[in-house]
Formats: C-alpha cells, sequence, structure tokens
C-alpha cells in the first residue's frame, strides 16, 4: 500500500483573507497618522524654540540699547563741545560699559545656548548731526568645537532692532523742533525700527 503525501486541503475561506486585509490596512493607516501627528509635534516645537530664541534676542537688545538711552539722559547737556564725534565718541563709551553682556548665556537651557549680539552707534547718516543709530544685530556664539543648537541656528536673519534718537544741546539743537520744553539735556528718540536687515 502507498501511502499519499499530499498536504491537507487548505481553506480558503475568502472572508477571512478579506479580514485579514482589512485589518492590515487599519494598522497602516493608523500607523501613518501617528507619523504624521509626531511630524507636526517635532516640526511645532522647532517653531516655538525658534520662536523663543528671537523673543530673547529682541529684549536683550532693547535692554543694551535703553542702557545706552538711560546713560544719555543721565549726561545731561554735552557741555562746551557739541560736535558730533564727541557725541558718538560718549555714546560709544556707554557701549562699552557694558562690552561684557554682548553674549547671553542660558545654562538652564544647555551649556550651548548661548548668541551674540553686535551693538553698533554711529551717526545717522539721513539725519542732523546729533541724531544718533545704534543697531544690534545678533548671531550664534562661533569658534572651534561649539554646537550651534538648532533654535539658534538662524539667529543671524533675525532682523535687528534700530534706536534712532538725539541729544538735544541746546534750544538751537535742530532736533529740538516740535518738543514743547526744550532744554540742554533732553533726549528726543526720533524712531524705533526693525528693518529687515
Amino acid at each position: 500500500m502507498v501511502r499519499s503525501t499530499t498536504p491537507p486541503p487548505v481553506d480558503d475561506d475568502p472572508e477571512r483573507g478579506a479580514a485579514m486585509l482589512i485589518a492590515m490596512a487599519f494598522g497602516t493607516l493608523a500607523t501613518m497618522m501617528v507619523l504624521v501627528l509626531v511630524g507636526r509635534v517635532v516640526t511645532e516645537q522647532r517653531a516655538v524654540a525658534r520662536s523663543l530664541a528671537e523673543t530673547r534676542a529682541y529684549w536683550a537688545a532693547v535692554g543694551i540699547d535703553t542702557y545706552v538711552l538711560s546713560r544719555t539722559m543721565q549726561m545731561g547737556d554735552c557741555g562746551t563741545d557739541c560736535s558730533a564725534a564727541t557725541i558718538l565718541a560718549t555714546q560709544q563709551g556707554y557701549l562699552a560699559e557694558i562690552a561684557d553682556l554682548k553674549t547671553w548665556r542660558y545654562p538652564d537651557v544647555s551649556s550651548n545656548y548661548r548668541f551674540k549680539m553686535v551693538p553698533t552707534i554711529s551717526r545717522d547718516a539721513v539725519a542732523n548731526a546729533q541724531e544718533m543709530l545704534i543697531r544690534t544685530t545678533f548671531g550664534p556664539r562661533t569658534g572651534t568645537n561649539v554646537v550651534v543648537p538648532e533654535a539658534l541656528a538662524s539667529m543671524a536673519s533675525i532682523r535687528p532692532l534700530e534706536f534712532r534718537y538725539c541729544l538735544v544741546a541746546t534750544k538751537q539743537s535742530p532736533c529740538a523742533s516740535g518738543l514743547t520744553k526744550t532744554a540742554p539735556g533732553i533726549q528726543l528718540i526720533t524712531s524705533v525700527h526693525r528693518p529687515m536687515n
């Protein structure tokens, strides 16, 4: 007697196969939805981190600029020499007083989370001789073996902050027009501006 080596018949139930296909489709769909949600969360987290870095940079620049403006106000009258060169040198001296505050560190975030501000003071080229311009730009900390956090990578593209201001040296100062009380030492901030770079 010869034994048959044929395998037992396979259950060809079409409903069973369809149910398996539907389960696989739902599993694939659920996986894709989870991946999309995770991608959106990561993208949103990066956008929030960049926005927070920009806000920190903006207020740090306001702090530096306000210090210079406050010292200018405290200076009062520019004395006997009110030339543009003297006023500019005085303003740059105020900026030098806080030179160590040009790099802002956030050790609670990371030891690498720090950015630099580059404030410059110059005579405003489009205004009268006694009107000054303080302009602050930003950039990540650079150097050898420096890991720049992703949130700070675009720091150089943040719009700079500009204050145009004027020291009213005498009642005859060109920038004293429009002031109701003109006296030596009055400071007039003529504009706060954020150019596109």
